[in-house]
C-alpha cells in the first residue's frame, strides 16, 4: 500500500492545485476546464485502484487477500471523499 500512498498524495497535491486555479479562475470556460480536469484525475486514480490486482502468495486463509481489499476499499473512499470536498458531484463505484 505505500506506493499507492504515494501516489496519491501526488495526486492530491496536484488536484488541490488544479481546484485552486478553478477557484480563482474569472472565466466561465477555464473553471470548467479545471473542473473537467480535476474530475478526470481522481477518476482516473480510482481507475488505477479498481485494476489492482493482488496475488496471495501462500494460498492461506484468505485473511491477506481480506486485508488487501478492505485497504483498497478505504483508500477508493478516501479519494472519493476528497473528490466531495472540492466540489465533485460524487464518484461512482469502478469494476475492473
Amino acid at each position: 500500500m505505500a506506493p499507492l500512498r504515494r501516489r496519491w498524495a501526488a495526486v492530491q497535491e496536484e488536484a488541490r492545485t488544479l481546484a485552486d486555479e478553478r477557484d480563482a479562475a474569472a472565466a466561465a470556460v477555464r473553471r470548467n476546464g479545471r473542473q473537467k480536469t480535476l474530475a478526470a484525475l481522481l477518476t482516473g486514480f480510482a481507475g488505477e485502484l479498481a485494476e489492482i490486482q493482488v496475488l496471495d502468495p501462500a494460498c492461506g486463509s484468505g485473511n491477506f487477500l481480506y486485508v488487501a481489499l478492505r485497504s483498497l476499499l478505504d483508500l477508493w473512499k478516501e479519494v472519493a471523499g476528497f473528490g466531495f470536498s472540492l466540489g465533485l458531484s460524487g464518484m461512482m463505484p469502478l469494476y475492473g
